[in-house]
This record gives C-alpha cells, sequence and structure tokens, in this order.
C-alpha cells in the first residue's frame, strides 16, 4: 500500500511540473545546458562526486562548482544516494541539464560486503553500553559514531534510546562505510562536492580524507575545501581574530562600523542579518506585564536548542546532545539558589514549538526552572536584571554581551572561541564549576570585540554577493515557503548578468586551483 501511495504522488509531482510549470522548467534547464555546455567532459577514466541536495540555492551552486571542478580535473560528474535514481522531476531534470553523466546507488549489492556489514553490527551490539560509546565509535579506524548518533536524532528522538531505529541508522551507515571503502578502492575519485559534513552524508568525507580524495563545500556564500572532520568550524573560529588583525587601519575601520551598525540593527528588533529569519527576539518590551521574579538572586535563562538539530555542529560539544545538557543543568539548578529560566526561539515553526515544549515540560517537571513564552522581549529580560544566559555554541553569544549579560557556552568549539565576551569552559568539571558560582563571575565586555566578531563571522567569511547579487535581498524578497521551490532558480537567472555569470566561475577556478582552505571576502586563503 504504502509503494501505491508513493507511486501515486509521484506521477502525481510529474504531472504537475511536466504539464502546468514546463514553461519555468524549460527556462532553467536551457539556462543550465547553455551555461555549461562547453563543459561536458567524456573521460571516463575518473569521476566527480556531487551531492544531489534538493535545496535550490546548493543546486544553483553546486551546479556552477562541479563544472568547473570536473572541466580542471578532466572527470565526469555523478550524483549518490541510496536510490536507484533521483526521483523528484525538478530536480532530476535539472541535473540532468548540468552535466551529470550518471547516479550511483549506494545500497550494498555485494554479498561478502553484506556479510563483513552484518558482522560489524553485531560486534558493534555487543560493545556499546552508553551514549558516550556511541559517540566515539570508529569501525576501520574512521569515525562515524557521531554521525550515527546525530542522524538517529533527526528522526525525531531527543536523545539516543538503544531502540530498534537506533539500530537501523548503525546498519545504515556501517553499509554506507563499507560502499564507499570499496567504490573509493576500485575507482578514480578526483573530488567530492557536498552540501554538508554531518549525519550520514559524513561518512563519504571521512573515506575521502583518509583516502586524500579532495573534498568541496561550496555555498552561496563561499567555498571551502575540507581534509579533517570539523574542519569548518576548527580551521576557522579560533583564528577570527588573526583574520582582523591582518586587515588594513581602513579595511578594520570600516569592518567595526559595519559590526556595529548591523548589530545595533539587530538588537533593535530587525531581521535583516539573520538569515532565514521571520522573528526577532529582540522585540521592543512589554511593560505592562512583568516577565521574571522581583528578587535579588542571580537570573539564569536557557537558551534550548532545537532537540534534533546537529548538536555537535561545531565539535567538542560538553555533552552527548541536548537533551544531557539540560538534565545537567537542572541538577545544577537544585544545588544554587537563583531564579532559572528557559526559552525556546520565537522563530521555530509552530508545530516544533509545541513539541519542544511538551519535551521541556517532561525534563523540568521536577525542578523550579520556568519555561517563558518563546516571544519573550531578550530586551525585556535584560532590563528586568537578567544576569547569565547558557547556550551550547548559539547567537546570543555575542547578542546578549552588549546588554550588559554574561554568556557561558557548552561547547568548546563555537562562533565566539576566540574572543573573551563569552565563558568557554574546557570539561564538565570546569563547566560546572562555573555554574555553581556565578555570583563570583564578571567579566568585562569590550563591545569593539563584539563587532569585530560580527563582521568576520558574517561579512568578511560569509559573502552576500558571491552567488546572488545578494543572498539577504533575496530571503526578504522571496516568500519563505517559496525558498524551496523553483521561484529561486527563476529569481537568480532574471538577475543574473553576463559579468557576474563569468565572475562566479573565475572566482571558483582561482579557488580550486589555489589549493587554499578558504574563499573569503579577499579571495582564497588558509593552508591545509
Amino acid at each position: 500500500m504504502k509503494s501505491i501511495y508513493f507511486n501515486f504522488f509521484q506521477i502525481a509531482r510529474f504531472i504537475r511540473y511536466s504539464f502546468f510549470k514546463r514553461k519555468e522548467l524549460l527556462k532553467i534547464t536551457n539556462f543550465f545546458e547553455n551555461s555549461f555546455s562547453d563543459y561536458v567532459v567524456e573521460d571516463e577514466d575518473s569521476v566527480v562526486l556531487l551531492d544531489p541536495f534538493s535545496v535550490p540555492e546548493w543546486m544553483i551552486t553546486s551546479s556552477y562548482f562541479v563544472n568547473v571542478l570536473a572541466n580542471i580535473k578532466q572527470s565526469r560528474i555523478k550524483t549518490f544516494s541510496s536510490d536507484v535514481q533521483i526521483s523528484h522531476p525538478v530536480q532530476k531534470k535539472i541535473y540532468k541539464s548540468i552535466n551529470i553523466a550518471g547516479h550511483i546507488c549506494t545500497n550494498l549489492k555485494s554479498h561478502k560486503l553484506i556479510k563483513e556489514k552484518e558482522e560489524i553490527c553485531k560486534n558493534i551490539s555487543n560493545q556499546l553500553k552508553s551514549k558516550e560509546d556511541l559517540i566515539n565509535l570508529e569501525v576501520h579506524g574512521i569515525g562515524i559514531g557521531i554521525d550515527i548518533y546525530e542522524t538517529y536524532l533527526t528522526l525525531e528522538n531527543v536523545t539516543v534510546n538503544f531502540d530498534e531505529s537506533l539500530w537501523v541508522v548503525v546498519e545504515e551507515v556501517v553499509g554506507l562505510l563499507l560502499f564507499w571503502e570499496n567504490f573509493i578502492r576500485k575507482n578514480v575519485i578526483s573530488g567530492v562536492v557536498l552540501s554538508h559534513d554531518c549525519y550520514k552524508l559524513n561518512v563519504l568525507a571521512k573515506v575521502c580524507y583518509r583516502s586524500d580524495v579532495p573534498v568541496f563545500m561550496p555555498n552561496t556564500m563561499g567555498m571551502q575545501r575540507v581534509n579533517h572532520p570539523f574542519d569548518l568550524s576548527r580551521c576557522r573560529l579560533p583564528n577570527y581574530r588573526e583574520y582582523f588583525n591582518n586587515l588594513s587601519n581602513i579595511e578594520k575601520k570600516e569592518g567595526l562600523k559595519w559590526g556595529y551598525e548591523r548589530l545595533n540593527q539587530r538588537l533593535s528588533g530587525g531581521i535583516d542579518e539573520i538569515a532565514y529569519a521571520e522573528v526577532s527576539a529582540f522585540i521592543q518590551p512589554d511593560n505592562s506585564q512583568r516577565i521574571l521574579k522581583k528578587s535579588s538572586k542571580k537570573k539564569v535563562l536557557i537558551a534550548v536548542h532545537d532537540f534534533y538539530d546537529n548538536p555537535h555542529a561545531y565539535g567538542e560539544m560538553l555533552f552527548t546532545d541536548y537533551y544531557e545538557w539540560l538534565i545537567f543543568l537542572v541538577e545544577i539548578s537544585k544545588k544554587v539558589n537563583y531564579d532559572w529560566y528557559i526559552k525556546t526561539h520565537p522563530g521555530y515553526p509552530p508545530k516544533l514549538l509545541k513539541v519542544m515544549e511538551e519535551i521541556l515540560n517532561e525534563i523540568l517537571k521536577d525542578s523550579d526552572i520556568t519555561i517563558l513564552p518563546p516571544k519573550s522581549s531578550s530586551i525585556q529580560l535584560t532590563e528586568e536584571g537578567l544576569d547569565f544566559v547558557l547556550t551550547c555554541w548559539g547567537s546570543v553569544g555575542h547578542e546578549f554581551p552588549l546588554l550588559g549579560v554574561q554568556v557561558i557556552n557548552a561547547s568548546i568549539v563555537n562562533p565566539h572561541m576566540a574572543y573573551e565576551f563569552n565563558w568557554h569552559p574546557k570539561s564538565v568539571k570546569e563547566y560546572e564549576k562555573l555554574l555553581l558560582n556565578l555570583p563570583g563571575l564578571e567579566k568585562v565586555i569590550v563591545p569593539n570585540d563584539v563587532y569585530e566578531f560580527y563582521y568576520i563571522h558574517n561579512k568578511y567569511t560569509n559573502l552576500d554577493d558571491f552567488i546572488f547579487n545578494s543572498h539577504k535581498q533575496m530571503l526578504r524578497e522571496i516568500d519563505p515557503k517559496q525558498r524551496f521551490s523553483i521561484k529561486v532558480f527563476l529569481y537568480f537567472i532574471n538577475g543574473l548578468s553576463r559579468n557576474k555569470h563569468n565572475k562566479i566561475i573565475d572566482d571558483m577556478k582561482t579557488f580550486i586551483n589555489s589549493n587554499k582552505r578558504n574563499f573569503f571576502i579577499n579571495g582564497p586563503e588558509g593552508e591545509l
């Protein structure tokens, strides 16, 4: 029955896009065919692998990048997934128009490899005793445990339970490991182009690192080449001060001014600087009703994260997931005499907010931690005496310090790690010590450090005009409900000039040939 419904919706989708959207789709495919007709490579000796992630922004960026890379490497382009082919009609037509020479199904077919997978999974089931064991799990010397863990969380699990669905993920990830090891051993891979370095997709990246296959991660705001897990964070975030110090005095002055203006706009309720945001946490206060209790106690706010979404985004988080972090904080709250609060971001979709409220009610049921409404004004919280905000690695780390509120992170690697305007404990023991002694903590905030961070994080290393004329303007002009539709392709094509098209290609050629790690505001930089 499930397959019947699936086929019905596949057919319905095909009819919709083939008939009703035919003209728009034809314009998109003609654009890509005309743009990359000179990039076709006939040589079958080597291949560039492309992640067929279905988000339009990624498809636009990767279509350019993979053709430039394949042309330089003289390789054919192939997509890959666990499906025998790309099923979505629009995605399939568009990828065909950008010189995709074939598709690789990653399911194991070899009886030998299937048997090896079964033996490995059996050994894993015998050796895993805790969540920490899973996080640190290695197979063939490759750390796949963290990718199993985070893939499992995406199935709407707030933490890992050693249930049947976990073992399904274990089998899938182990299967991918064996598939890619075998594939790379038997084929010449000249490059891999990925949208993410997390979840089960990360297995391919890790096999490539060990095999010295170049892994690239272009996006609408820049390009990176990675050769170790968490390179995107570990090789960038600690260097923010160095990036700024290497600027000319004029560039520094302009950067600080840019950071000052944008952050003040953000803290005044603006959302233009926040990608994909529709609601600001910094709305004007509702002074008709107090939010925080009147007391002389230290007031602590926990800025909760989405339980399902990539807790180890930057690496080296102090806890295995957000659930374990909150459980730890609940226990700490019982040992101290503070006023504790917790709040989700107002920008979360209603369905997610409802689920998170249910989860929080369960976690906090035996504590005195107060759940605040998501739309509570952060400005009002600070005016009412908020002292500390706790996060794992969130944006509150550069928002609240300017309002006189101290922020403590729970991830060793985090966006603000190069600066002293946050607390950065290096272990759970150090984290606990800070939390038990909040009255004695005092951090002097240097506003220019925050402005410097904001400029480096949001402009120097993220290029608003790399693919679109302005990525932020695109997000403002396209309705959020349309950002996963063909409207994004049409917006890009209609706003593209010949000079812009050529610049995108030239920048990509320059970056790939540079053998540098990053492409920032001044071009390629960072040794591999």
